[in-house]
């Protein structure tokens, strides 16, 4: 009665409010965390949880962080820019700048390198599109700029082809695996190794149980965040999400006397970091293949795609065989929209049910609020943009848990919400 009593007190709401949770969840007292997953996703948001005084457990299969999808030796903040006002780029835009300034204090003790980013255009069509980006984007902030030819050689170190660039002077390339250590390295944040397999909600107590691989109970939690990527698909209470599992492989380059002249990241079709410790990272792959196994043929098309960005980094890389190079393979979680998934874990049933009008009607005014199972959250579908989305995606769930204005517009946050699925498969009858 209490809810329906709520339901008609909301009536001069719009559709719009499905992200609101109906019933705000209870606050745990003892303000303590279980996050399922140690990669980037499952690091940066015990960090953002732990630094509000949270009391944090991660907990993951492997004895060290970040061993499967943000294990690459080298990770590029990947930058993407747009003339659409869609979400996407906004996002993409709003992350870049959040995760350079989050990666300043591992830049400046040794992590990686805050070398710059150069995205070098695909074709006239694309520097084209570049120049039109920058003229409207750009020239109102220091955030990028627009490198004619010159400057692309003195900046990058490198005689390219290319007549313009775009240029990203505050980004830059990062070890993932040493990063989630360093994330982990906090008073208030303990790692633990298990495999869940299952999740229960004990209603009495207000708390999660964790099951292991054996079916034992391996942990209760007030609160538990969900950043296993598409491991997510394990738990019934997760399973509606719409996440792909996607191969990706990076190649290893050795460094020449040539390529060490390389002093930014060159991105186009695919990427090339600058050396380090003998060698230098290009990628990578997108394949459906379930196998972990580096294998020559995407060793191929990681030096083909680079090949195609300038003659002079064909060169570079050409004389070298696909078969003598080593590499890694692993897989990312994506989602159909390309946006990470960020927020509450909506309770399936009760949502179809409360919006099932959107079946009739997709522009039907529904004025309710969402329903949400009680103190569970998700972060996963980083895709390959894990070190540029995990930042702003554990300050916005941070922020939903300790029960904080959110960082990003309502507009942006919805593009980012687990319930987004729901809502748009009710739309077009797919539920």
């Amino acid at each position: 009665m209490k809810k329906e009593s709520r339901l008609r007190q909301e009536s001069n709401k719009s559709s719009s409010s499905w992200h609101n949770n109906i019933e705000p969840q209870k606050l745990s007292l003892q303000k303590d965390v279980t996050v399922v997953g140690a990669g980037l996703a499952g690091c940066t948001t015990a960090s953002a949880l732990a630094n509000i005084g949270y009391n944090v457990t991660v907990i993951d299969r492997h004895e060290k962080p970040a061993q499967e999808g943000s294990g690459n030796r080298q990770a590029v903040i990947y930058p993407r820019l747009s003339l659409h006002s869609t979400p996407l780029p906004q996002i993409n835009y709003k992350a870049m700048v959040n995760a350079s300034s989050f990666y300043k204090s591992f830049w400046r003790s040794g992590l990686g390198e805050q070398c710059g980013v150069m995205i070098l255009p695909s074709s006239i069509h694309d520097a084209q599109k570049q120049k039109t980006i920058f003229q409207n984007l750009g020239q109102s902030n220091s955030f990028f700029s627009l490198l004619d030819k010159r400057n692309i050689k003195k900046i990058s170190g490198l005689a390219l082809c290319s007549p313009s660039a775009l240029y990203f002077p505050l980004l830059g390339w990062l070890p993932p695996v040493a990063v989630c250590e360093r994330l982990l390295k906090h008073p208030n944040i303990s790692l633990k190794k298990a495999v869940i397999k299952k999740i229960e909600y004990r209603r009495k107590l207000n708390t999660w149980n964790l099951f292991d691989s054996m079916g034992n109970k391996f942990a209760e939690t007030p609160i538990l965040v969900l950043a296993n990527s598409y491991e997510c698909l394990n738990f019934s209470q997760t399973q509606f999400l719409p996440v792909k599992k996607v191969r990706g492989q990076i190649t290893e380059i050795p460094t020449t006397i040539a390529s060490n002249r390389l002093r930014v990241v060159i991105c186009g079709q695919g990427y090339l970091t600058p050396g380090t410790n003998g060698s230098h990272s290009c990628g990578a792959t997108y394949s459906k293949s379930q196998d972990r196994e580096v294998c020559i043929s995407d060793h191929k098309k990681n030096l083909e795609k680079l090949s195609s960005n300038d003659p002079l980094l064909k060169k570079l890389v050409g004389h070298f065989s696909p078969a003598n190079l080593d590499g890694r393979a692993d897989f990312r979680c994506t989602t159909p929209d390309y946006l990470p998934i960020v927020g509450a874990v909506p309770n399936l049933s009760e949502m179809i049910e409360a919006f099932s009008e959107l079946r009739k009607d997709a522009k039907s005014q529904i004025a309710t609020y969402g329903t949400y199972l009680p103190n569970l959250y998700i972060h996963c579908g980083l895709g390959s943009r894990g070190l540029s989305y995990a930042p702003l995606g554990a300050k916005l769930l941070a922020a939903e848990i300790a029960r904080e204005p959110s960082p990003l517009e309502k507009d942006l946050r919805k593009a980012m919400h687990p319930a987004r699925f729901i809502i748009r498969a009710l739309k077009k009858k797919q539920l």
